[in-house]
């Protein structure tokens, strides 16, 4: 087993950066690397040929050419040019002075205080029409970052209201007074509460997968959102979506074939997982545990789209909680029927003692012989390959989301009171003519039945 310490990806941010700090800083603010990654996450900034020039701690300074294809029917820059430039270029400012920080979405995770940055309001004075390559600029005084970091130490988030000089040539052609919104985004910690991001991220991330389903309902509940956010993923990280589609694959041929056998299934991580929809019956009825604010939103999903809810009972609560068990017994769970517990697309973000823990839950909640549980998982050595494949996966995957963080090759690892019965990798799922990837072979999909006394 091997569990990526919280160190790798997560630093507080403290009051004096250390060398440490200073030297993550000094590579995330690379103009190169931050243009090339700016225009891969937003494509309308590859489309106006957006370029950052300098980013340091004081001034950041980005520019925009005259396109006919982004120019008005004055042949000058459209306004909203100043508007979007003035965006990114001041919240590149804002992170470049913040060192020991790195932005979720933009930057690799790395040893810093991840934070994510967002646009509150942006208003733009112009003075003159746009007809060339413009230039905008935004510094920060040594008072400013002072403060900027004294109130994220203090309060984990902050705003700051920016000024971006836009030029033409030497002439200034236009003022933008972005306010931007600085917030800590920490790991999950059982004991806090979810913030505003951690919300919204669960939501998209459930959308996400949604879309990579192939049933008409998961489309549905993905929306054009998930749509969208599956594009970029696919563009990003193509073999997120095979891995998806084999492990589905994989677990419906086992829900299929053994249908008489499970009176109970119960979901960890539900999600937008549609397959209750599907299997549930008078004969094998149906849970699901996750976060209240997930449950929350899938009953509102479902419920917009006139979907049956009555074929899954909703179990609110984290399954990293020592609770969880208890709760899913008050819901009606019956621990002496033989019981499916299906953990998809989860095992990668939890730590070892956490899923330690989930196993020594499950098998407390067991007491028959044919009960199993489904899970799939990453191998150990997955984080060890020395390819630029996998490790450009891990990157992809730990930006536009949450990082993997640990791998297992048998469910053995972290209890003695289950083995694994079963066991094939997505490379043994897939067609012989689809491309191999060392991600594939290295992503696992276990059956795993409890040692019974």
């Amino acid at each position: 087993m091997l569990s990526v310490p919280f160190e790798e990806f997560y630093k507080p941010l403290s009051d004096i950066p250390s060398p440490e700090d200073l030297a993550l800083t000094r590579h995330n603010r690379s103009p190169e690397l931050l243009t090339a990654r700016l225009r891969e996450l937003v494509p309308l900034l590859r489309m106006l040929e957006f370029s950052l020039v300098s980013v340091s701690d004081r001034e950041t300074v980005g520019v925009v050419p005259l396109l006919a294809s982004t120019m008005n029917q004055n042949g000058t820059h459209q306004s909203s040019v100043f508007y979007i430039m003035s965006d990114y270029i001041a919240g590149t400012a804002v992170y470049a002075a913040l060192a020991g920080t790195y932005a979720i979405g933009l930057h690799d995770r790395g040893p810093g205080q991840p934070v994510q940055l967002w646009l509150k309001a942006n208003a733009v004075k112009h003075l003159k029409p746009g007809t060339g390559l413009i230039r905008g600029r935004a510094e920060l005084v040594e008072k400013q970052v002072s403060e900027l970091r004294s109130r994220l130490l203090e309060k984990g988030r902050c705003e700051v209201q920016m000024h971006v000089d836009i030029f033409q040539g030497d002439e200034l052609i236009a003022i933008a007074e972005p306010l931007i919104g600085v917030y800590e985004y920490n790991p999950r910690f059982i004991e806090t509460k979810l913030d505003i991001f951690q919300r919204e991220n669960i939501k998209l991330s459930a959308k996400l997968i949604a879309a990579l389903r192939d049933d008409e309902t998961s489309r549905r509940l993905a929306g054009e959102q998930g749509r969208v956010l599956a594009q970029r993923f696919g563009e990003i990280s193509p073999q997120l979506r095979t891995c998806v589609e084999t492990r589905s694959m994989h677990l419906e041929q086992h829900l299929a074939s053994r249908r008489m056998q499970y009176r109970q299934v119960v979901v960890i991580g539900i999600g937008l997982d549609t397959r209750a929809c599907r299997h549930a019956s008078q004969t094998q009825r149906w849970f699901g545990v996750d976060v209240r604010q997930m449950c929350s939103y899938r009953t509102e999903q479902f419920a917009s789209l006139g979907g049956d809810t009555s074929c899954l009972t909703l179990v609110p609560c984290d399954v990293r909680s020592p609770q969880w068990g208890s709760a899913l017994q008050a819901a009606g769970f019956d621990r002496h029927l033989p019981t499916l517990f299906i953990v998809e697309g989860l095992s990668m973000y939890l730590t070892g003692p956490d899923l330690a823990n989930l196993f020594q839950t499950v098998r407390m909640l067991v007491q028959h012989s044919d009960s199993r549980i489904w899970i799939d998982h990453v191998t150990p050595d997955f984080y060890r390959l020395d390819s630029q494949e996998v490790k450009d996966f891990l990157n992809n995957i730990g930006r536009l989301g949450e990082p993997f963080i640990t791998g297992f090759t048998r469910a053995e690892a972290f209890t003695r009171d289950w083995e694994t019965v079963a066991q094939h990798t997505s490379a043994d799922i897939l067609a012989e003519d689809i491309p191999m990837h060392p991600v594939y072979a290295n992503h696992m999909l276990s059956l795993v039945a409890p040692k019974m006394e």
